[in-house]
């Protein structure tokens, strides 16, 4: 999370995070209060708004990947000292290969999470959990509530923190909006920042070593969709199969 004096940014890993931080300190009308990158809020603010970022899942599972094939990230060392680095070829296979395995409940568990005490990978995908990781204080003290997807809906409308949500695939614009909309008043020089929205357009992500999703098996993308099932039904992301 990135704490500011007035509102909180909730950093879910590959979704521009890196861009939106920038982007926040660099604008932002107060001061930063703490910064820790990914990490959820103990105690909600009432006085604060947070904002949260997302990404479609399927994108996000190759960036995630793709980030292993470099060698980085925590992720890509579980899977070294399980002996599954095979994986990381930089491949069609080995890209399908290894999200069959993040999409199993039971081997992700096993495998890649260390022992989910609280079995939300029995409802929900990684990259869902790790978006509620984020969208809740204390998320672990949720998590002993929660049983299944019905579950997860009531709770993030009833103790969800997130007011803004900011979309990888319009994150300018969903920037734009936050700087001159009703939260304007959260930063300052706002005819910069747009500006500077306009010109600025990277964004830190890891190089696709090649994989077409479009040749993804069709059994699987329906089980991203399955799994991960919070981004159509809560986030407003078009489903890929009807």
């Amino acid at each position: 999370m990135l704490e500011f004096e007035d509102f909180v940014y909730l950093d879910v890993q590959k979704t521009g995070s890196t861009t939106i931080r920038r982007f926040l300190k660099r604008f932002a009308r107060t001061e930063v209060v703490t910064d820790h990158k990914h990490r959820p809020v103990e105690r909600r603010d009432p006085d604060k708004l947070y904002i949260i970022s997302c990404r479609d899942p399927l994108k996000q599972y190759l960036s995630l990947y793709s980030h292993g094939n470099e060698g980085k990230g925590g992720l890509r060392g579980r899977l070294n000292k399980a002996g599954m680095s095979h994986f990381y070829n930089g491949t069609n296979e080995g890209f399908t290969s290894w999200l069959e395995l993040l999409l199993d409940p039971v081997a992700s568990q096993k495998h890649l999470l260390g022992v989910d005490n609280h079995r939300i990978l029995d409802f929900v995908g990684l990259q869902t959990l790790r978006f509620l990781i984020l969208a809740f204080a204390s998320p672990l003290e949720v998590f002993e509530t929660l049983r299944d997807k019905n579950d997860v809906k009531e709770r993030l409308r009833s103790a969800g923190l997130y007011k803004v949500v900011i979309k990888t695939e319009s994150l300018s614009g969903d920037l734009k909006k936050l700087v001159t909309g009703e939260h304007s008043a959260l930063f300052k020089r706002r005819s910069a920042a747009t500006a500077f929205l306009d010109k600025d357009r990277t964004k830190n992500v890891s190089i696709n070593p090649g994989i077409d999703l479009k040749n993804l098996p069709s059994d699987l993308v329906s089980r991203v969709q399955e799994r991960d099932w919070l981004y159509f039904e809560e986030l407003g992301y078009q489903p890929y199969v009807s």
